[in-house]
């Protein structure tokens, strides 16, 4: 649907548009990805303190963030993620249990964070009659429903004591209340600085906040259930669908989704990968 929609638009506006693009956005949009990589290194944060173990802040941004930024880009963040942090946690005395479970915690958390944002998504939609490109509102319903009973179930079971769970052969404790509490926030926020991220690059002065925000949260959900890395093609064609827009305004948001793809997912990938053929060097030049 994606490659349909670049056919109608003109190629040369689009690289018109890249160019015009100016400095201060693409440095405010840097620096909201700045902040939710760090947001996203309380999912770590949380995790460690699950386990008990100590790591000093700054160590924990260098893990998650470079943890994050591929598997932001590779997806399935459990094999991925859990592979960039073996590398770093190993040496430093983490157990393969250990390991699996603080994966499995960030794993549970960010699906936390995706289905609060998606509840506050619905919730506006109805509260506010916010406009979305949607012919099927039972389902919206039915979802919110469903979300609002997962969480009053997962929290109740979460109250009584050394209540567990199990993946294959390994039997997982559920997180503390107070934790998962903090997980479901941190999740959220991770939601909506990333959206933060996109909204900075939508040059669309005129286009209904609430709209937008829905529209992307559900484009988030929806691509997070395809399983395609990063979501790619879902996400866009998805919010396409999703969000009403004139053909003018189709080149803004295509504009915002090239922008959004490289200086979100692509920049720290390539960073990511950099440090790690760096840190390979090295070890070969001290051989």
């Amino acid at each position: 649907m994606v490659y349909k929609e670049i056919k109608l638009i003109d190629s040369e506006k689009i690289f018109l548009g890249l160019k015009n693009t100016s400095v201060f956005i693409l440095v405010l949009g840097s620096l909201a990805t700045i902040l939710n990589f760090i947001i996203l290194s309380f999912y770590d944060k949380l995790g460690l303190l699950y386990l008990k173990k100590k790591l000093s802040f700054l160590k924990t941004l260098k893990i998650s963030a470079l943890s994050f930024a591929v598997s932001n880009l590779a997806g399935h963040t459990y094999a991925s993620g859990g592979a960039i942090r073996y590398l770093f946690l190993r040496p430093l005395g983490f157990k393969k249990k250990e390991i699996l479970l603080l994966v499995t915690l960030i794993s549970l958390f960010s699906i936390f964070g995706l289905l609060g944002t998606l509840f506050l998504a619905l919730l506006l939609k109805v509260l506010f009659v916010v406009p979305i490109q949607w012919h099927h509102p039972l389902i919206l319903y039915f979802s919110g429903i469903g979300i609002l009973m997962f969480f009053l179930l997962y929290f109740k079971l979460d109250s009584q004591k050394e209540k567990t769970f199990q993946i294959k052969n390994e039997k997982i404790l559920l997180p503390q209340k107070n934790l998962s509490f903090k997980g479901l926030l941190v999740g959220c926020l991770d939601i909506l600085s990333l959206f933060l991220v996109f909204y900075i690059f939508l040059n669309l002065p005129d286009a209904n906040f609430l709209s937008v925000l829905v529209a992307f949260i559900l484009a988030s959900f929806l691509a997070f259930l395809s399983q395609v890395p990063a979501g790619i093609g879902v996400f866009e064609s998805s919010f396409l669908s999703l969000f009403p827009h004139t053909l003018p305004q189709k080149e803004n948001i295509l504009l915002a989704f090239i922008l959004f793809r490289v200086i979100y997912y692509i920049f720290p990938f390539l960073i990511s990968i950099s440090y790690f053929l760096i840190q390979k060097l090295k070890t070969l030049k001290n051989k």
